[in-house]
């Protein structure tokens, strides 16, 4: 028998399903393993052909793993309209880490969900308007504190009782864990996680669950959650939606709103994209569409304390007697929170040790010779990067224009505040979280130390 197979592999960088024969009989949607370019790589059945008039590979092994028609539906919508190879595109579909001796995952029965605390009138009133509507689309532009996460707690409630599915999708992977974690004390066992961070095997694991489902799961994830093989699906959340981050920027390029409009109209369910500042151009399509945005504005939880902001000037040098970075009314708050066990956050926007590498005789200025822009000095490793292009550079001893070594470094960056923070308050738990941070310290790992209180201070 003959099949054409969507070879799901990097290296396939044609546009058109492969032929190969199987002696077993195989089903649309099938995953297979099939040689190509002498190696055996994963692929989809499309569907069975004739026997071709040239010779064919013969599939190397089959799994019973089918996926649902919808995930099929999407894939030849993503190879329709965006330009791809579509091995790249295929691969997003296929499970890492697939093997021969694949088990059936023991999954425990599916725990019901809890109940909810109480909504306010705006919560219910935009709940209502969802659940009522025709519409299958949904703004939902809630200022921050509103609430919008227990709109969505409660959306797929109601969802997961009628049997369907839910996706949520956050944009970064470091506001998984959290997110996971409001969903898992209400639904338990039916949450699963998935992001590029975790294990091949664990990733698997995931998809495995997904496939094997018939009560309903809620998926977590980036925008790769789009691609989890679930069969029916009744709600799709896009968490800050105006995020970057939703944009793919490298092959497949694609745009996470239009691919999760097009999953949900494949599987009939709702999609809510919630954002405080929702993007000009989602507005404008939703207005044009005659769509629904839904306006939160109340604050949820009402709170007595106030909120005190203080502008520092840094060009008033004698405000930093302590740190030639760090105010003294910066500092005298900070000793505050910790005399009342409280966190300090401290937010700088800028990576590494220093962002600007100069001559202090010269003017020259270390840049990027691909993207022209500083390179940022990273005083752990002692090298130049560019947090652009990821170019690297040795530290130079002496300036390559007028040979002199009188070498400055500005502008610090997150590391260089860490150094600082921990030398003025020696006796904190500090935790630096950027594109830096170690695999094993970052934010999606060290949240439960966080949530405690643990770490005293947060860069």
């Amino acid at each position: 028998m003959y099949y054409a197979v969507l070879v799901a592999s990097k290296g396939f960088r044609g546009h058109d399903s492969l032929v190969y024969k199987s002696i077993e009989k195989l089903s649309r949607g099938q995953l297979v393993a099939v040689p190509m370019q002498g190696k055996t790589v994963s692929g989809i059945v499309d569907k069975g052909v004739r026997k071709p008039d040239f010779d064919t590979k013969l599939v190397s092994y089959e799994w019973p793993l089918v996926l649902p028609e919808t995930s099929l539906g999407l894939l030849r919508w993503l190879q329709d309209y965006y330009p791809a190879p579509l091995g790249t595109l295929a691969e997003l579909f296929v499970p890492p880490a697939l093997n021969k001796n694949l088990k059936s995952l023991e999954v425990s029965k599916p725990t019901k969900p809890r109940r909810l605390p109480s909504l306010s009138e705006e919560q219910a009133r935009v709940i209502k308007l969802i659940a009522e509507s025709n519409q299958k689309s949904h703004i939902l532009h809630g200022d921050t504190a509103t609430g919008k996460t227990h709109v969505y707690l409660e959306l797929a409630k109601s969802t997961i009782l009628a049997g369907k599915s839910v996706i949520i999708m956050t944009p970064e992977i470091g506001l998984t864990t959290p997110l996971v974690q409001s969903f898992a004390s209400i639904f338990g066992n039916r949450v699963l996680m998935t992001h590029s961070n975790m294990t091949p095997a664990q990733r698997r694991t995931v998809w495995l669950r997904a496939l094997d489902d018939s009560e309903g799961l809620i998926v977590v994830g980036p925008r790769s959650a789009l691609f989890t093989p679930l069969k029916n699906v009744g709600l799709i959340v896009m968490d800050e939606s105006h995020d970057s981050a939703y944009k793919q920027e490298h092959t497949p390029r694609y745009q996470t709103s239009r691919v999760a409009a097009y999953l949900a109209s494949l599987h009939g369910a709702r999609l809510v994209m919630g954002s405080a500042t929702p993007l000009v151009t989602d507005y404008y399509a939703f207005q044009t569409k005659k769509l629904n945005i839904l306006r939160m504005t109340q604050t949820a939880l009402t709170s007595s304390s106030k909120t005190s902001i203080n502008i520092v000037d840094l060009r008033q040098k004698e405000l930093f007697s302590k740190s030639p970075h760090l105010s003294d009314q910066l500092l005298a708050a900070i000793s505050d929170s910790l005399s009342r066990k409280e966190q300090t956050l401290l937010f700088l926007n800028r990576r590494g040790s220093a962002r600007l590498a100069l001559c202090n005789n010269c003017g020259w200025q270390a840049l990027c010779p691909h993207c022209d822009t500083a390179l940022t000095y990273h005083h752990d490793n002692h090298k130049m990067f560019c947090h652009s292009c990821n170019f690297s550079d040795r530290v130079p001893t002496h300036c390559p224009d007028c040979q002199a070594t009188e070498l400055i470094f500005r502008s610090i960056g997150t590391k260089s505040l860490q150094q600082e923070i921990e030398k003025l308050f020696p006796d904190s738990t500090i935790g630096r979280f950027d594109r830096d941070t170690e695999k094993a310290l970052q934010l999606s790992q060290q949240f439960e130390q966080l949530k405690s209180g643990a770490t005293n201070i947060i860069i």
